[in-house]
């Protein structure tokens, strides 16, 4: 699964699972044998109570394509709808498209673009 390029480990588990609006009970987890190869996590969001995030989706590559991010959202939408929840948001990376068609199939639709820019200023010395 990886962490998202720039994060340390820590700094990932930190901004994905030490926070006060994690919830561990919607938490969704694939594993195949002993290891455990795809998650999905839900999160409150400040100010809005009829809102809960999808903070993190993550699938070891190997086990990519085969349904297993799709089935962990699924779950993840049907903890929120079970429990009143009115929406369900998301993040992800425009450059994966996995990931945008996963969000799309599921019913999520795109309400802004933010775009990253880089630009090097000047060589190292």
């Amino acid at each position: 699964m990886g962490t998202p390029s720039g994060y340390t480990f820590e700094q990932f588990l930190d901004a994905t699972f030490r926070h006060s609006g994690f919830l561990p009970e919607a938490t969704y987890v694939a594993r195949v044998g002993d290891r455990y190869v795809a998650t999905t996590s839900l999160e409150t969001v400040n100010g809005k109570r009829d809102t809960l995030h999808v903070s993190y989706t993550g699938t070891l590559r190997e086990f990519r394509g085969q349904g297993l991010a799709t089935e962990l959202k699924r779950r993840a939408i049907e903890y929120a709808k079970s429990r009143g929840y009115r929406y369900l948001t998301t993040d992800n990376d425009s450059l994966n498209e996995p990931i945008v068609k996963v969000n799309q199939a599921l019913g999520f639709h795109v309400e802004r673009t933010t775009i990253r820019g880089e630009k090097l200023l000047a060589s190292s010395p």
